[in-house]
């Protein structure tokens, strides 16, 4: 629950003190429940479990609303109803918004009122010490030698605002083959790929049509600057998949499909 300022105007208040003894207590304990506008959720029921917690025996709804009744005939406090509930607010509440409203707003209010209000930034000490200091020879110094750098600074820029900019760096450039061929006779070049002839046209086919699938780039998105390491790699993963596969199954190395495992992996054009 947060915290409530109650000023001492309502000690000498002419409309506080036509209350009885139970109906002003009920007004204090009201003044703490409400939230930042000074709403709050007008059911006796609610009332009597927020207002007594620990006196339910003692208070009952239909007290509660003979109270509330007062205070509403006093104007201390408005009604209305939202959404076929009872809700209230307390009139000259005078609070700090801190929060925004926990219940519908009334009829009668501003929406644009019943917003936080920002907090000012404190000061810190540090800063208001070096505010307060009185102007001395080296501020004045420090002044006239920052305004001297602004005035170099802004001459410096209008004397290169003609000037023709540098011409941006080049892209860098990467190589793609120009065919499935091209691979091919890449692949049958490598020294320790040991790849039958039907093996490295179909391997050369499946890195030329991945890697243009990706529009020549990596797992990571970069150009592929250099396509013949990333097709020996592909090469050498294609035939380490085919020796690995069991002779005979659903994978088999005289099966094209089988030597097709790995050709999607991210791996093949880091």
């Amino acid at each position: 629950m947060p915290t409530r300022l109650i000023r001492d105007g309502i000690l000498t208040s002419d409309t506080i003190c036509q209350l009885k003894w139970p109906e002003e207590v009920f007004y204090h304990r009201l003044l703490l429940v409400a939230d930042d506008y000074g709403l709050y959720d007008a059911r006796a029921s609610i009332l009597r479990a927020r207002l007594y917690p620990n006196q339910l025996d003692l208070v009952s709804n239909r007290d509660i609303e003979k109270w509330h009744q007062v205070c509403v005939q006093l104007g201390l406090v408005k009604v209305y109803e939202s959404d076929g509930h009872a809700y209230g607010q307390i009139a000259k509440y005078g609070q700090q918004y801190k929060s925004i409203p926990k219940f519908p707003l009334p009829p009668w209010a501003d929406p644009t009122e019943y917003r936080p209000k920002p907090r000012k930034k404190k000061q810190s000490a540090k800063v208001r010490n070096a505010s307060s200091r009185s102007v001395t020879k080296r501020h004045l110094d420090d002044i006239y030698h920052y305004e001297e750098n602004t005035l170099l600074s802004e001459s410096t820029k209008e004397s290169t605002a003609d000037a023709v900019p540098p011409p941006p760096p080049p892209a860098p450039t990467h190589s793609i083959p120009t065919s499935e061929d091209e691979v091919a006779r890449l692949m049958r070049n490598m020294p320790g790929l040991m790849l039958t002839e039907s093996e490295i046209i179909t391997c050369a086919c499946c890195f030329f049509n991945d890697s243009a699938a990706r529009e020549w780039r990596n797992a990571k998105g970069c150009p592929i600057l250099k396509w013949e390491p990333a097709a020996r790699s592909y090469a050498m993963r294609w035939q380490a998949n085919a020796h690995s596969a069991p002779t005979s199954g659903r994978r088999s190395t005289s099966s094209p499909t089988s030597t097709r495992q790995g050709c999607n992996d991210p791996n093949d054009y880091d």
